[in-house]
């Protein structure tokens, strides 16, 4: 039997009904930083896998975001699985693009994985605002096709993009 103060604490736990607090939070959107071309065309991890394919609109799987390295060269990061983008499963010999690479060092701009060191391009043929963005790994541009799915290549004609939130 428990004793008289042990007692009525129990009775007053037991007696004392469940209290349940409702919080409605209405917190911040996350902002997307993405990389998309003038009709809104963006690079995209495609069903959230390591490829990177053109989106036409703004999505979560776009988060790919300009990193900037010593020498005026950058990096893109794949802030949805973590790593760089450059070539696909960090094949040398495949100029397809693919995140979740090794990335550069900051203070270095070297030791990534293959093709992820970029270099803006202003050469006047894309309109204020934006820029082709140059794979010297691959000798080429970073190129998509306007639309969803297409692939993205590191090594093609080019593209005008630039960075965006949404």
């Amino acid at each position: 039997m428990l004793s008289f103060p042990l007692r009525r604490l129990a009775l007053v736990v037991l007696a004392v009904p469940a209290l349940i607090i409702a919080v409605n939070v209405t917190g911040a959107q996350a902002t997307v930083t993405g990389q998309c071309d003038t009709t809104h065309t963006c690079l995209n991890f495609w069903g959230g896998g390591f490829a990177v394919s053109s989106y036409q609109g703004y999505t979560g799987n776009n988060a790919v975001a300009v990193q900037w390295l010593p020498g005026g060269s950058f990096q893109l990061r794949d802030n949805l699985h973590g790593g760089c983008v450059g070539d696909y499963l960090g094949s040398p010999s495949n100029p397809r693009a693919g995140g979740g690479n090794t990335c550069n060092s900051t203070s270095t701009g070297l030791g990534g994985a293959p093709g992820t060191r970029f270099q803006v391009v202003n050469d006047g043929e894309c309109p204020s605002g934006y820029t082709s963005y140059w794979n010297p790994h691959n000798l080429g541009y970073v190129t998509f096709a306007d639309g969803n799915g297409h692939p993205v290549y590191l090594n093609g004609g080019g593209n005008c993009l630039h960075q965006t939130a949404a």
